[in-house]
């Protein structure tokens, strides 16, 4: 609910009046406001003045007026306050103190206010009825088929005799409208389209004939106004014809605008040919490369043996652990015709240094198949090759961890040969493997749990004369 603001009746003499009233909008002021010349506006108004870069005083017109120097008039406003009013309501006549208005405008019952639904404006006090009977938008009842629609709809669709018939009630029983009938109701849904009397629109009304009568009427009409309606379908054509060469200019138009973006697309085209064609010979060199190197990378992994990956690299750079998991599970597998060979991650010992890994064989290698774990340390071709000696010349322990202080741990130790191609730089992408090919038997690996760290054989490399 939207209260509609009036304005009270001021009742003081004239003179009062005009020393309350506003020097722009010569009104009662509201929040006055005094500029140093005296004179005295509403606030907002001054203000307004002010920002439409006007200064000088549109009353006295003696001096500029600066936001700055405004001050309010609590005097003047205090008068005002105490002014009699009285409401200008019909019904209502109250008198009583400006300083009183806005709680009377609020709650007086004659008031008017605007309604949230259709937007019109009625008495406060007659809420219920506006909404029970003259809202358009209040959802109502058809008294005769009972189906629910705006009033608005009702009175000027549902139930309006110059609407459209398929719009009209079905079950609408009344007298016609247009009395051709006596004191007779009729069903206007059925009605409407046969009555005699209705007033309906020339057939013609679309190319302009702007006649409406009863269907007698109509059929007079249609022979009488031959020539006017020939005249009315002359100017209907003429206008299509206008139409019709005003759509062949813009089409010509477009057409010429086409043809020239086309032609400049084209020369575009023409500059850029060579340009992608030797970016063509370029993506086919690149993308033949790359398939090189495809076939080559998936050759190198079908090649390539699975690894192991490091687990656990000690504390000191010289030593290397590396946790083969499962251990049991893989030599039965190697027993039974699985993977036999299984080498760890490639590291460094320390950089720049040797790429190094680590080689068993699972099931025993040669002479040791069936019977010892097989175990090697490999020489890898790596990225500091060119900046270390060669051949390699450190001291090897390759030694299987025990996971008991009653048990030693088994060592191997190597010294490396000058001559042997196992310690020289790499011509390929590694050595061969040095170490020990019967370094521990199977049995004590399958039947016994000195060499197992939760299920895993740990194998440390330590290099020694670095």
């Amino acid at each position: 609910m939207k209260s509609v603001q009036s304005v009270p009746v001021f009742l003081d003499d004239l003179r009062t009046l005009s020393r309350c009233s506003c020097g722009i909008c010569k009104q009662i002021m509201f929040e006055p406001t005094q500029s140093q010349c005296g004179c005295r506006f509403c606030s907002k108004c001054i203000e307004e003045f002010i920002s439409k870069e006007k200064r000088k005083c549109p009353i006295c017109t003696d001096q500029n007026i600066e936001k700055v120097s405004l001050i309010r008039d609590k005097a003047i406003e205090k008068e005002i306050m105490r002014m009699r009013v009285q409401c200008p309501q019909e019904g209502c006549g109250e008198n009583i103190m400006y300083r009183e208005w806005g709680g009377h405008e609020r709650a007086c019952v004659y008031g008017v206010n605007e309604c949230e639904k259709c937007g019109e404006e009625y008495v406060r006090s007659r809420k219920e009825d506006h909404e029970r009977e003259e809202c358009g938008e209040s959802v109502v009842k058809c008294d005769d088929c009972g189906k629910e629609m705006r009033r608005e709809d009702l009175k000027n669709v549902h139930k309006n005799y110059d609407g459209d018939e398929e719009s009209l009630c079905e079950k609408w029983m009344c007298k016609c409208p247009y009395q051709c009938t006596e004191e007779q109701y009729v069903n206007m849904k059925e009605h409407a389209s046969s009555c005699r009397e209705r007033c309906t629109p020339c057939p013609l009304k679309d190319i302009g004939c702007e006649v409406k009568g009863p269907q007698g009427e109509l059929k007079v009409h249609l022979k009488e106004a031959v020539g006017l309606h020939q005249i009315l379908m002359l100017k209907e054509i003429k206008d299509l014809r206008e139409q019709k060469e005003e759509m062949k200019k813009m089409l010509r138009e477009k057409e010429e605008d086409h043809r020239k973006k086309y032609e400049e697309l084209r020369e575009i085209n023409k500059d850029n040919e060579t340009s992608v064609k030797e970016l063509k010979e370029k993506v086919d060199h690149i993308t033949k490369y790359s398939e090189s190197l495809l076939s080559e990378l998936t050759t190198y992994k079908s090649n390539s043996h699975p690894k192991e990956p490091l687990t656990d690299i000690e504390a000191s750079l010289r030593d290397v652990t590396w946790s083969i998991k499962d251990i049991r599970k893989k030599i039965q597998e190697a027993k039974c015709g699985g993977n036999n060979e299984l080498i760890s991650e490639c590291f460094y010992v320390f950089r720049p240094g040797y790429n190094m890994s680590l080689k068993v064989f699972l099931n025993g290698d040669g002479r040791a198949t069936n019977k010892y774990l097989s175990t090697f340390f490999v020489i890898n071709k790596g990225e500091y090759d060119s900046q270390i000696s060669w051949p390699f010349k450190s001291r090897v322990l390759l030694s299987i961890l025990s996971n008991n202080l009653s048990k030693e741990d088994i060592v191997v130790r190597m010294k490396p040969n000058n001559n042997d191609q196992c310690y020289g730089r790499p011509s390929g992408r590694c050595n061969l493997g040095a170490g020990q090919p019967d370094l521990v038997e199977l049995s004590e690996i399958l039947n016994k749990d000195y060499y197992l760290h939760h299920g895993a054989l740990k194998l440390r490399l330590t290099l020694i004369n670095l």
